[in-house]
């Protein structure tokens, strides 16, 4: 029978991982057409280089109190929105995060590409959600 995590148990986990122990980690857009996997790293991906484009820290202070959300899995929220105003074109495909070794911890690809323009605003809800599967 496979382990089982439950309700509180997840929440309890995930603040753990984002909230309590070890340092901040930083968010960092990138640009190439890639579907993150399992064993990526850091060099997969093309961080962005627009105008206007910073990578942003996740202070563990910045994670919300963690929360059971309405399909039952544990999540926590970043606060605020991370937002970039594009002062020069470039596609952003997603983001992915990294420690202070810059190993990458965790990834995603948006549904679909944003093709910023200059004055396009792009805002990012940073949303971590952690569920036991039976």
């Amino acid at each position: 029978m496979p382990l089982l995590i439950s309700n509180l148990g997840e929440r309890i986990l995930i603040d753990w991982m984002l909230r309590s122990v070890g340092g901040s980690m930083t968010l960092k857009l990138y640009s190439n057409d890639f579907t993150p996997l399992l064993a990526s790293v850091v060099g997969d991906f093309t961080e962005s280089t627009f105008t206007g484009y910073s990578a942003r820290t996740l202070a563990r202070s910045g994670w919300g109190a963690p929360a059971t959300n309405a399909q039952g899995k544990g999540e926590l929220q970043f606060s605020p929105d991370l937002t970039w105003t594009a002062a020069s074109s470039q596609t952003v495909q997603g983001y992915f995060v990294v420690d202070a070794s810059n190993v990458m911890i965790f990834a995603e690809k948006f549904a679909q590409s944003r093709n910023l323009v200059s004055g396009d605003i792009l805002t990012l809800s940073a949303r971590f959600t952690l569920a036991s599967e039976t």
